[in-house]
């Protein structure tokens, strides 16, 4: 289906930029892909549903085939601000999934 080729794309697309990055060097692009590739799945968020709060660790590693989300922070004085606005293409949650860290 088209939804299968554009996620294997995209997700290929993400693997190939793991390997330059510094903390991934050591991978070889057959594991992320062949190893990675088939534990992903896609699912469609409701408009404005939260998928990862703030201060909290990511349980999940996100790819936008299509949409957008967009990022805020929480300041001291309670109020929200927006830090990034992210399109298909985009990716988040991988620090969290990576360092086992919020």
């Amino acid at each position: 289906t088209v939804e299968s080729v554009m996620k294997l794309y995209m997700l290929s697309k993400f693997f190939r930029s793991l390997l330059y990055s510094e903390a991934l060097t050591n991978i070889n692009q057959d594991i992320l892909e062949v190893g990675l590739l088939p534990t992903c799945a896609l699912f469609e968020a409701p408009v404005n549903e939260i998928l990862v709060k703030q201060d909290t660790l990511s349980e999940n590693f996100y790819f936008l085939y299509h949409g957008k989300v967009h990022a805020t922070k929480r300041e001291p004085d309670g109020t929200e601000k927006t830090i990034a606005y992210l399109n298909a293409g985009h990716y988040f949650g991988d620090i969290s999934i990576l360092t086992h860290k919020p």
